[in-house]
């Protein structure tokens, strides 16, 4: 699969090198000009020496990036194995020259040694040559595929001086050792480990691999030392390997000093950086008179980060947790480092970068400072130090021509020279100034014209010269970490073509933040510049690209839990990490920002999805808890700075689901209870199919598993009953135009195709003729004379069919009403914020709109346009926006109940209506006995209840809906049973009041029926209410 990186060109790819060398002095010096022999015996040596010196680093590259072969050649194919191998085999012989070689060219040096320069230059060799002993030391594979080259070639077994020399460890420093003895040289190895010590304890090194390589050196110059020579230094270089018990080496190579010199073992502190403060305070109120000590300050301090970052990853290399499954490289580095040096590993990389950025944009700005200081340094030393001592040497003509005149004239041309070069780059004459100077104050000098005191102060400054012309160079040294990245020792251990990418240190690191893919770009450049190998830079790509996309989705993930964690009032927005706009990966500007846009929307998307598919699986009540979803998804979304709009594809899924679950749920197993003005479950339901609720990460709900289920569980408190805040959930989220449609084409087709053919047959049982009762009868006796009057009905089951109908229509009539209200009050809502936002911009209120606008402020737009003449009504139009117009149009037309109203009228003929009230059979007759049966019959003799608690209060709309369109409302007012009950009961029971409330409250029985006199009075009033709604409209 194409990676997110994979899809931007790598064209012209520019890796900026810090790896490059400094500007060399060599090419401006003539060797014919140095009139002394000294110098230009120095000279030849160092230039000798800087061969060797690039000739090691070569054969050191070669040696740690050797990949073996013989193991991949098929067996038994001698020729080809011999043909392969044979130019590996000749170039391990000439590694064996060439350390011949670079030991004499090291003996001729030290026979005359006598400036500082060249000092430095052997150590620089010197460590060198430890480094490429420790990595041929560790490389098996050189090894192994020698002797498979010398096993196939043959007659190979006179010469075995090569194969000891591969076999044997530190085969290199014991070579050194013995030649040092045999030339007596110990006392010159002496002076240079003594000059190692000096410089690390005044830390004249820059960079970190400078450090690494003063304590190589003195392990090399140690090692070819006896103990009695080493007695006089024995506690400084003891103090020193204390503090650097581990040296890193190439990559994942490192050294034990334990093994060359006995100390005590120390356990490894590694503690989180805690000058990052001080030294971040210090740059940013930098000015020009401290800019080169702040500068200078913050390079040190960056340099021992760096220092300590390679030191610990070399103790945990050399120092592995064994664990019985695990490859070495495991052992080592993943199962090593706990989740406590990982995040203090993470910081030192982080506050790395961050300073090193920091240093790079001071010196940027302080270029011409720097510049300044070092011509000023210079100035300086010319005048108060080598001009007096020039002209000294000058009036000296007895010794004009003596050696340490000729040094002093050299030294003073060069400094002339050195201030003519042009500003800004390093002086190539730098060198050999330090050398003339180092010559002119050496022990074999007998009359010194310049102190020593004053040469090695400035020897000492004029070192950190190069830091401030090539500031580029040097803060890339500093600050590179791609030695985290190269585990070539690891691979040849392993014997594998590759390490799971899981255990190496950048990819573990980068699940904290970016700071980490800089290990991959110092990596990359090392692998380009130094080793100069595509191969290795080929798997840094593809582990910096597949890091990357696992990074960026983490990230992403992250600042998304984030949002929804503050979009919940959990945390602030201050937890959310700070999205850069672009990144740059191995030489590539990558759009970040955009990526974790389309991460987030893609997030969102699927959040929103995962919503209504709860609600897709549950019933209507869950529209709260879609709507709290989404109210969450928004608020993440305006958290995260992201679009958010449900498409007309998802309204449509809510807006389906809603209809499907109002026509085969709420219509059939849903009571409605007037005084409360809800929906409530049935006691008998039937069953409805639905899709299973899938399980899903908490990712898409509320981030937390924890924090889901609480929220959950407040939103399933609303799902136990279906109310007016219900329905303005829906109409919020979706065009509810089209329910409202297709709820009225069901509620008019259930009343012509089942409700009415339902009620025809319970109007052909109806009694031919039915009296009212005597009023002596009294409650009782009256009760008991329906109930034989409408015996037919009330052995009929028909009659449960026709209430399950009524509950239907009822529960739709109810469910448009409450549609209409949410409608007619969200335009009202509408209208007199428009009306308000226009009337803000009136440069002057006309006279009668205060009191529009206080009449407005109650939300009774209709009672404001309809009190208001038409002067003022023209001025309140005039006063609002078109918006303003629009809605309250809108708030006068909606009349959902009124045009369904009309529209069944249209459609329903009325029944002639008979004068004789006792032989009647009209609607308004046989709907009053249903009523009365409807209130005190009981379902089933087991369940105890009547039907208006089966089928709710909607069953009582439906016969007012009837009676006011067949225009029978004051028949049925008139002779209403329920009614006629009410009245005797409350006649035969005016004098006693006591016995009045007391039955009440006992709910007298009659046989296995049973009469609730709060019942009738409650529907009796329910009726006459929406009597009046139908009147009027809805």
């Amino acid at each position: 699969m194409a990676t997110l990186t994979s899809t931007f060109t790598r064209s012209n790819i520019h890796l900026p090198s810090p790896s490059r060398k400094p500007y060399s002095w060599e090419q401006d010096i003539s060797l014919q000009s140095l009139s002394s022999n000294h110098i230009r015996h120095d000279v030849e040596y160092l230039t000798r020496l800087n061969h060797f010196i690039s000739e090691c680093e070569n054969w050191t590259k070669q040696l740690y990036v050797y990949r073996p072969c013989a193991r991949a050649l098929p067996p038994g194919s001698d020729e080809i194995i011999v043909e392969i191998l044979e130019p590996f085999a000749g170039q391990m012989s000439e590694f064996q020259a060439w350390i011949e070689d670079v030991i004499s060219a090291v003996l001729d040096a030290l026979k005359g040694l006598r400036t500082e320069e060249l000092r430095l230059t052997i150590l620089h060799l010197l460590g060198l040559l430890f480094e490429l002993d420790a990595v041929k030391n560790v490389k098996s594979s050189l090894k192994n595929d020698f002797s498979i080259f010398k096993r196939y070639k043959g007659g190979m077994e006179d010469d075995m001086s090569l194969v000891f020399f591969l076999a044997q460890s530190n085969s290199t420093m014991a070579k050194l050792k013995e030649a040092v003895l045999r030339a007596g040289l110990g006392d010159w190895m002496l002076d240079l480990l003594v000059l190692a010590c000096e410089r690390l304890e005044k830390n004249l090194w820059c960079w970190p691999s400078q450090r690494f390589l003063l304590y190589k050196a003195m392990v090399m110059s140690s090692g070819t030392l006896d103990k009695k020579k080493l007695r006089p230094c024995v506690d400084r270089v003891t103090k020193l390997f204390k503090e650097c018990p581990y040296l890193p080496i190439y990559g994942d190579i490192a050294a034990d000093l334990h093994q060359f010199w006995e100390f005590p073992v120390n356990v490894m502190v590694f503690d989180a950086p805690t000058a990052f403060l001080e030294i971040n305070e210090r740059l940013r109120v930098v000015k020009e008179d401290n800019a080169v000590k702040v500068f200078t300050d913050a390079v040190q301090i960056l340099s021992k980060w760096t220092s300590k970052v390679y030191e610990f990853y070399a103790f945990k290399i050399r120092n592995p947790h064994f664990q019985a499954k695990d490859s070495p490289y495991v052992q080592a580095v993943k199962a090593n480092l706990t989740p406590q040096e990982k995040d203090i590993l993470h910081i030192y990389v982080k506050q790395i970068v961050a300073l090193s950025t920091t240093i790079l944009n001071l010196a940027q700005g302080y270029q011409d400072t720097f510049v300044k200081h070092t011509a000023k340094e210079y100035e300086k030393f010319h005048v108060h130090q080598l001009k007096p001592a020039f002209n000294t040497s000058s009036n000296n003509k007895r010794k004009k021509g003596g050696e340490a005149n000729i040094l002093i004239e050299q030294a003073y041309a060069v400094l002339e020279a050195i201030t003519l070069d042009p500003p800004g780059r390093p002086s190539p004459n730098l060198t050999l100034l330090r050398m003339l100077l180092s010559a002119s104050t050496g022990e074999g000098s007998k009359k010194r014209l310049l102190s020593r005191e004053s040469v090695t102060q400035f020897l000492e400054k004029s070192f950190w010269f190069p830091l401030y012309h090539d500031y580029l160079y040097v803060i890339g040294k500093c600050s590179d970490l791609g030695g985290l990245w190269f585990k070539e020792y690891f691979l040849d251990l392993s014997k594998v073509l590759q390490v799971p990418v899981d255990t190496s240190v950048p990819f573990i690191l980068l699940t904290h933040s970016l700071a980490p893919l800089k290990i991959y770009d110092d990596a990359a450049r090392t692998a380009l510049t130094f080793f100069k190998q595509k191969f290795v830079f080929n798997e840094i790509e593809a582990e910096a690209n597949l890091a990357f996309d696992q990074f960026v989705f983490g990230f992403a993930q992250k600042n998304f839990l984030s949002a929804r964690f503050a979009a919940l009032g959990k945390t602030d927005h201050s937890q959310l990490e700070k999205t850069p706009l672009t990144l740059s990966l191995l030489g590539r500007t990558i759009p970040f920002r955009k990526i974790t846009t389309q991460i987030y929307q893609h997030y969102l998307a699927s959040s929103v999805n995962v919503a209504i598919a709860r609600f897709e699986s549950a019933p209507f009540p869950a529209i709260s808890e879609l709507a709290d979803l989404l109210a969450h998804h928004r608020a993440v979304a305006r958290i995260l700075n992201q679009p958010f709009a449900l498409t007309s594809r998802q309204k449509s899924r809510i807006a389906d689901h809603a209809l499907e679950e109002f026509i085969t749920d709420v219509c059939r197993n849903w009571c409605w209870n007037a005084s409360t003005m809800r929906f409530v479950k049935s006691c008998v339901v039937y069953t409805t199919v639905r899709p299973a609720q899938k399980k899903v990460s908490s990712l898409y709900l509320y981030g937390s598993k924890q924090v889901t289920n609480d929220s959950l569980a407040k939103s399933a408190l609303q799902r136990m009953y279906i109310g007016l805040e219900h329905i303005r959930m829906l109409c919020d989220l979706v065009d509810i135009q089209p329910i409202v449609d297709s709820l009225g084409h069901l509620a008019l087709s259930t009343i012509n195709e089942k409700f009415m053919p339902a009620l025809e047959e319970l109007q052909a049982m109806f009694p031919s003729q039915m009296r009212l009762p005597s009023i002596e009868l009294g409650t009782i006796g009256s009760f008991e004379y329906y109930l034989a009057s409408l015996k037919e009905i009330v052995k009929n089951t028909d009659k449960d069919k026709l209430f399950g109908i009524a509950q239907e229509v009822g529960n739709v009539i109810v469910l448009l009403s409450l549609i209409n209200h949410c409608m007619r009050n969200d335009a009202i809502t509408e209208s007199t914020r428009s009306f308000f936002d226009a009337r803000d911009r009136l440069e002057k209120v006309p006279r009668g709109l205060d009191k529009i606008a206080q009449t407005a402020r109650n939300f009774l737009v209709e009672d404001l346009v309809n009190w208001a003449d038409d002067e003022t009504r023209d001025i309140f139009m005039k006063a609002c926006d078109p918006l303003f117009a629009t809605s309250y149009t809108s708030a006068n037309v909606i009349d959902l109940l009124g045009t369904f109203r009309r529209l069944f009228c249209e459609n329903l003929i009325p029944a002639t209506r008979s004068d004789d009230w006792e032989t009647s059979k009209d609607l308004y007759r046989v709907w009053s006995s249903v009523m009365l049966l409807f209130q005190i019959l009981p379902y089933s003799v087991q369940h105890g209840f009547s039907a208006r608690l089966l089928f709710g209060d909607a069953v009582v709309i439906v016969g007012t809906l009837l009676l006011v369109a067949t225009k029978q409302e004051e028949a049925y007012s008139a002779f209403d049973i329920s009614r006629s009950l009410l009245h005797v009961h409350q006649i035969e029971n005016s004098d006693r009041t006591s016995w009045f409330k007391s039955a009440k409250k006992s709910k007298p029985e009659w046989g296995m029926y049973r009469v609730d006199l709060d019942s009738l009075e409650y529907v009796e009033e329910l009726e006459q209410s929406w009597f009046l709604a139908w009147k009027q409209g809805g």
